[in-house]
C-alpha cells in the first residue's frame, strides 16, 4: 500500500505521543529508583543479606548480591576491642614457604580466615618495598604504586597511606616518611621497621580518603578481592574483605563498594586496596565455609585474621 503523506505525518505524531509518554514515565520516578537503576545496568548496585556471624559478633560474614543477584560475599572485622586482628606473611623466607610460615604461626591461635594478598612478579616475588615482621624483603620502590601498607604487630591494626600525598606518619620517630619520594626516607622505614617488627608493602590504591585513585581506563571483567579500612559514624574502625565471584571490571567493583559504603552504611572509606586473586586465588573462611578456587600451598602471600 502506498504511504501517503498523512499516513506518514500521523505515525511520526504517534511516535512523538510515545516518547512524550517514555520520558514523563522516567521523570516520575524517584531519583534514587533512576539511580539504582542505572547502576543495575552499568555497574554494581550492591547490597548485603546476613550469612554468618563469630567471634562475639565482631566478625560478620554477608551474601553479597548486585540487584538481585547474588555475586560473592564480604566479611567484616570490627576493630572496636582490638581483639580481631590481622597479619601478613609478604612471602616464603628463609626458603619455608608462606604456608609453612602460616601454620607455624597459627598454632594455638583463634584463626578466622586468610587470604591473598598482594601482587607478585613472574618469580613470586613481592613487588615495590616489602618488609616482613621488620626484616627487609624487597628494598626496591615501585614507583607507579600509590599505596603503602603498614600491618602492626602490637595490635594487630592496618595502616594506609597515599604516597602521592605526603606519606604515612611513623609515631615513634616524629615525622611523616615518603619512600617513595625520598631515598632517606626509605632508607629510615627500613632501620625503623625492626624496632616494631612492622610489616610494609607496596600496593595499589583504588580509594583513599573517600577520594577515587583507579582510573576509569577498560580493564578486562574478572573476579575481585578488595579490602576496605574503613570508619564507621560512631568513629569505629571496620576492615571489609569483598570477594566479588562476578566478572567486573575494576573500576565498577570499586565505585559499586565506594556507593554502597557511602550512601547506604555512611561510612568513611579510609582506603580501598586492590588484592590479587587472579592465579592466586587463595581464601579460606572455615566457620563460614568460604573458600577460593587454590588451596594455601600456592599461596606467594597471605593475609590472616585471628581473635585474640
Amino acid at each position: 500500500m502506498k504511504k501517503t503523506s498523512k499516513t506518514v505525518a500521523l505515525r511520526w505524531q504517534q511516535m512523538g505521543i510515545l516518547l512524550t509518554i517514555s520520558i514523563l514515565s522516567l521523570t516520575t520516578m524517584s531519583f534514587v529508583n533512576l539511580s539504582t537503576a542505572l547502576k543495575t545496568l552499568l555497574g554494581l548496585d550492591l547490597s548485603e543479606t546476613a550469612y554468618s556471624t563469630d567471634c562475639n559478633s565482631e566478625v560478620k560474614a554477608f551474601t553479597l548480591k548486585s540487584g538481585s543477584e547474588s555475586i560473592g560475599h564480604s566479611v567484616w572485622f570490627s576493630r572496636k576491642t582490638q581483639k580481631v586482628r590481622a597479619k601478613y606473611f609478604t612471602t616464603k623466607t628463609l626458603g619455608v614457604s608462606v604456608a609453612d610460615r602460616y601454620a607455624e604461626w597459627s598454632k594455638g591461635k583463634n584463626v578466622i580466615g586468610y587470604f591473598a594478598g598482594a601482587f607478585t612478579d613472574n618469580n613470586e616475588s613481592p613487588l615495590g618495598l616489602t618488609i616482613d615482621d621488620g626484616i627487609a624483603i624487597n628494598k626496591s620502590v615501585d614507583t607507579k604504586m600509590d599505596g603503602i601498607v603498614i600491618f602492626e604487630a602490637a595490635g594487630g591494626g592496618i595502616r594506609v597511606a597515599d604516597l602521592d600525598g605526603a606519606g604515612i606518619r611513623i609515631k615513634s620517630l616524629g615525622k611523616v616518611l615518603n619512600p617513595r619520594n625520598s631515598a632517606s626516607d626509605k632508607i629510615d622505614m627500613i632501620n625503623w621497621a625492626p624496632s616494631e617488627q612492622a610489616t610494609v608493602f607496596q600496593t595499589q590504591l583504588l580509594y583513599y580518603d573517600n577520594e577515587k585513585k583507579v582510573t576509569n581506563k577498560v580493564t578486562t571483567p574478572r573476579e575481585r578481592r578488595i579490602l576496605v579500612v574503613a570508619q564507621q559514624a560512631n568513629k569505629e574502625v571496620v576492615h571489609i574483605m569483598f570477594n566479588i565471584t562476578k566478572s567486573v571490571s575494576l573500576s565498577d567493583a570499586a565505585e559499586g563498594i565506594y556507593d554502597y559504603l557511602s550512601e547506604q552504611k555512611s561510612i568513611n572509606v579510609v582506603a580501598m586496596l586492590n588484592l590479587d586473586v587472579g592465579d592466586k586465588d587463595v581464601m579460606y573462611f572455615p566457620r563460614f565455609g568460604l573458600r577460593g578456587k587454590k588451596e594455601i600451598g600456592s599461596a606467594t602471600n597471605l593475609i590472616a585474621y585471628y581473635y585474640e
